[in-house]
């Protein structure tokens, strides 16, 4: 008998479905909301007219990934030696994460 015969094929519940179909909606939600219409309207909304927006969307972009590039190996670092702390700033992230759903 072949590797491929003794494969069985796995059978999603409903319940499993659902967050299947919720996390599919929501990635397309997420990806169209700021890939092409925060863009437009945070450019409208800083910097009027001209590229003045476009320059804050950029600068605030790159902020963002320049903080985030120095923070995480430092918070990665501290997490690795320390599991009580590694637990209490996984329950802060899970909340703060759920909160910002709100």
């Amino acid at each position: 008998m072949s590797e491929s015969a003794k494969v069985k094929k796995k059978s999603f519940s409903r319940e499993e479905w659902s967050w299947i179909m919720y996390d599919w909606a929501n990635s397309a939600f997420a990806t169209i909301m700021l890939a092409a219409i925060f863009p437009v309207f945070f450019m409208a909304m800083a910097g009027g007219e001209g590229s003045l927006g476009s320059a804050w969307w950029g600068w605030a972009g790159s902020i963002r990934m320049v903080i985030m590039a120095i923070c995480a190996p430092l918070i990665g670092s501290l997490l690795a030696f320390n599991v009580k702390r590694r637990n209490k700033v996984t329950a802060g992230l899970v909340i703060a994460s759920n909160k910002n759903r709100i």
